[in-house]
């Protein structure tokens, strides 16, 4: 998101009194420490899914699902295949890490 949109935001809230549901707040806050949990563990290196949900203590399905999103906008790339059949995943050329 870039400032001005986050600006634009911000004024349509102040003008209007639009609240931001604090179910979408508590969501979106849990998604930024998650997240940061799974860019911290792929800076010291590729890991798979099952390493980093072991590293990062979440859930296999919610690691997979981050990381997915994460290829698809290109801030973690598919490194390598290993012989178990997973693939790697590194950070990408976005450079990840910002959540």
């Amino acid at each position: 998101m870039t400032a001005a949109s986050v600006n634009t935001m911000k004024a349509y809230r102040d003008r209007t009194g639009a609240k931001v549901p604090e179910a979408l707040r508590d969501l979106r806050k849990r998604q930024a420490v998650e997240s940061g949990k799974i860019f911290q563990a792929l800076k010291a290196g590729p890991r798979t899914a099952p390493e980093l949900a072991k590293e990062t203590g979440l859930p296999s399905e919610r690691v997979v699902w981050y990381v997915m999103t994460f290829v698809k906008d290109k801030t973690v790339r598919v490194a390598e295949k290993t012989e178990d059949g997973f693939f790697r995943y590194a950070l990408g050329p976005k450079g990840g890490g910002s959540a």
